[in-house]
């Protein structure tokens, strides 16, 4: 009896030497809420990194939380602190998982550092997604503080 005991101890022991790594997270995939960036789908709040890059000129923002992502990309290319960028007017594209429409979308930055290359803002949409053949809809925003461009 002591042999198994000793063998479950040891076993479990192992166990959460493996997974401790991933159960207090490892960097860049640990989406605990000290990362930059908050996303709000259908009023369940996740905490977020994002991040963005430039292509062909123009801005993406993505934003990653553990069970998905939402993709922005801006098409202008001069973009301003407090203007609100618009779907509606062709300002803002948005990739989530299988959107068959944005109904509305907005983008703003809050505030744009220039010198360190630093933006925080916030954007919003409402669409309709294709899952398994069936509608739903979304309400989708995020809020993100100091990423960098």
């Amino acid at each position: 009896m002591k042999v198994i005991t000793k063998s479950v101890l040891i076993f479990s022991v192992l166990i959460c030497l493996s997974s401790c790594e991933s159960l207090f997270g490892d960097g860049e995939d640990d989406f605990s809420c000290d990362k930059n960036a908050t996303v709000i789908l259908n009023g369940d709040e996740k905490c977020a990194y994002a991040k963005s890059l430039v292509k062909a000129g123009r801005l993406q923002i993505g934003f990653g939380y553990s069970t998905g992502a939402v993709d922005l990309l801006i098409n202008e290319e001069n973009l301003k602190e407090n203007v609100t960028y618009t779907y509606a007017k062709g300002e803002v594209t948005v990739w989530f998982n299988n959107l068959n429409k944005v109904k509305s979308g907005l983008f703003m930055i809050t505030k744009l550092d220039e010198e360190n290359r630093l933006m925080s803002g916030q954007f919003d949409f409402n669409a309709e997604s294709n899952n398994n053949s069936q509608a739903f809809d979304y309400a989708i925003s995020a809020r993100f503080t100091d990423v960098s461009y």
